[in-house]
């Protein structure tokens, strides 16, 4: 079977970690699989 695998540093970018953007981020990204 093929594995899928996408990079994900676009999630978190540079600096202090701002966790609210990064959960947006990641909930986004989750709903482009779905």
């Amino acid at each position: 079977d093929a594995v899928l695998c996408v990079g994900g540093s676009w999630i978190v970018p540079p600096g202090k970690p701002d966790t609210a953007e990064i959960t947006r981020r990641a909930r986004a990204a989750a709903k482009l699989a779905a």
